[in-house]
Parts: structure tokens; C-alpha cells; sequence
């Protein structure tokens, strides 16, 4: 027989599903490897939730679980993490954006003169035709 499951325990599982509210209960129950119908019987009461039932949630979704509760615990752990230079390496970030602006200009030049020369090319057949 097995041993009843723990109130608080339970409890925990409900809001820890909440945290996985980004998946429905057919994609819950595969990663489970119980059918959507099942899920739902445990969910809705109609099924008794067990410990082994609790296990192979937390087996799945365990990890999952814990990074969104860190997400939440820490909201600014996803914004980019700032970076410091010295004086040295910022002057070599200076000198290589420098590096890529002068190469932009060049194929921008380069874009420019192509593009007139097809204009002149276009207005050439435009007013004589084809030969």
C-alpha cells in the first residue's frame, strides 16, 4: 500500500505547475509519459495525486522548475552582463569600430558609384534603345 502523500507536498506541486504555465497539459503528460487524459485526472481531483506521481513530475520538470523559480527570484539575470575594459582594450574596441566605419564608407562608395553607373546604363537604353 502506499504512503499517503504530504498536503504541503501537494501544495508545492500545484504552484510549481504554475511556474510551466507555458506548456498545456498534453505537452506536461508526454514529457511524463502519461496521456493528456491522465494528467487531468490527476489535476482535477477525479485521481488521487501519489508520490510516484510526484516523482515522474519532478523528474521531467524538476530543472525547468528550478530555473523559472531563479527567473523569478531574479529578474535581471537575463539582462546582459556588464562588461568592464581598460583603458588599453577600449582603445582597441575604438580602433576596430573605427576599422569596420572606414570599411562601411568604402562599400557605401562602392554601392554609390555601382548604383550611378547603372543609372547612366538604364538612361543610355532608355533614350537610344537596344543596338
Amino acid at each position: 500500500m502506499s504512503h499517503p502523500v504530504d498536503e504541503k507536498r501537494i501544495e508545492k506541486f500545484r504552484e510549481d505547475r504554475k511556474l510551466l504555465n507555458h506548456l498545456n497539459d498534453t505537452d506536461i503528460g508526454k514529457r511524463m509519459q502519461i496521456s493528456k487524459s491522465n494528467f487531468s485526472s490527476y489535476i482535477s481531483g477525479r485521481i488521487p495525486i501519489t508520490n510516484n506521481f510526484l516523482n515522474r513530475f519532478y523528474k521531467a520538470f524538476g530543472k525547468e522548475i528550478e530555473e523559472q523559480r531563479k527567473k523569478q527570484e531574479h529578474p535581471l539575470t537575463n539582462e546582459p552582463e556588464i562588461v568592464y575594459l581598460t583603458a588599453n582594450e577600449l582603445q582597441k574596441q575604438v580602433k576596430l569600430l573605427h576599422q569596420k566605419f572606414d570599411q562601411v564608407l568604402k562599400n557605401q562608395k562602392t554601392i554609390a558609384s555601382d548604383l550611378k553607373r547603372l543609372e547612366e546604363k538604364v538612361d543610355r537604353l532608355l533614350t537610344r534603345g537596344p543596338k
